[in-house]
C-alpha cells in the first residue's frame, strides 16, 4: 500500500512542478493588450508551433497591424508574446480581450483546428483557438 501512495504523491507533485514552470501574464491597457506565455517541457506552445510546421521561431503580424504573434522555442521550453491593438477584429474591454482574425490575414496557412489555454495564479487567463481558418484569442485580467 505504501508504494502505491508514494507513487501517487510523486505523480501529483510532478504535475504541480510542471504547472509551476508555466506562466501567463496579461498586460492590459485600453490602447494595447500584451499576453506573455512561458512554458517548459513539451507542451501546448510546442504543439501550437508544430501546427504551423515552424522549427524555432514564429513571427507573424496581421495585415492591418492589429495582431502580432512572436514565439520561440528550444527543445525543453517555449515562449510567446501576443500583442493586440484595438481594431475591427480586436475588441478590448475592461480588463478583457476578444480577437478573431483569419489566418490568411496573418499570412499563415490554414491548419487543422487547435486549442490551448493558460491561467495564472493571479487569475490572468488566455485561451487560443484555431477553428475554420480563424485565430480566436480571449484574454482577461482579474478585476480588482
Amino acid at each position: 500500500m505504501k508504494p502505491v501512495i508514494l507513487s501517487l504523491l510523486v505523480l501529483i507533485s510532478a504535475s504541480f512542478a510542471q504547472a509551476a514552470a508555466d506562466s501567463v501574464a496579461v498586460f492590459h491597457r485600453p490602447e494595447k493588450v500584451v499576453v506573455l506565455i512561458n512554458e517548459q517541457y513539451q507542451g501546448r506552445l510546442q504543439g501550437f508551433m508544430d501546427h504551423f510546421d515552424v522549427q524555432n521561431d514564429l513571427d507573424v503580424e496581421a495585415i492591418d497591424g492589429s495582431v502580432l504573434v512572436r514565439c520561440g522555442r528550444k527543445v525543453d521550453a517555449a515562449s510567446c508574446t501576443l500583442t493586440f491593438y484595438p481594431s475591427k477584429q480586436v475588441r478590448v474591454g475592461n480588463k478583457t480581450l476578444d480577437a478573431a482574425i483569419p489566418l490568411i490575414e496573418m499570412n499563415l496557412p490554414e491548419v487543422e483546428n487547435f486549442e490551448m489555454s493558460f491561467e495564472s495564479s493571479r487569475e490572468d487567463k488566455m485561451s487560443l483557438k484555431i477553428q475554420d481558418g480563424i485565430l480566436k484569442v480571449q484574454a482577461s485580467k482579474r478585476v480588482l
